[in-house]
């Protein structure tokens, strides 16, 4: 009997190492396999993956600002935060040349503001015109293309 149970205990250990070895590797193909594979995806099918969603992001952008007149740039894939970034300018109040508004940059499938900036063109600073303002918007643009 003695014999029977330590054959039985050293079967059962050998299928638990092998069921947990299984699982080991499911887990490690199912999961880490396609995350890897979204890692190595080219930057154009990341560039286009992006641009499939330009009619979706301006259509975002249109319904979040019923007071603000938005103007939609651009959508890409950011290397910088390897998601879809859209970019656009906000029209504030006013009429040009004495309008006030922003340059904004935001991931698309999050939602959230990545970088803002504001003009006045109506304040007698000129450091707040939109001329002055808008190359550190161009200056963020780039380095989230980086």
């Amino acid at each position: 009997m003695n014999k029977f149970i330590k054959d039985s205990w050293f079967k059962l250990s050998i299928a638990l190492a092998v069921l947990f070895v299984a699982v080991v590797v499911g887990y490690y193909f199912i999961f880490i396999s396609k995350q890897q594979g979204l890692d190595n995806e080219s930057l154009f099918n990341k560039q286009e993956r992006c641009a499939d969603n330009r009619e979706s992001a301006q259509r975002q952008l249109e319904e979040n600002y019923k007071i603000a007149t938005p103007y939609f740039y651009d959508i890409f894939y950011s290397p910088k935060t390897k998601t879809c970034v859209y970019t656009y300018g906000l029209l504030l109040a006013g009429e040009s040349p004495t309008e006030i508004g922003g340059f904004v940059i935001a991931d698309y499938f999050a939602g959230k503001t990545l970088f803002s900036v504001d003009y006045d063109n109506s304040s007698g600073d000129e450091s707040q015109y939109s001329y002055t303002v808008r190359p550190k918007f161009s200056d963020m643009v780039e380095q989230y293309k980086k």
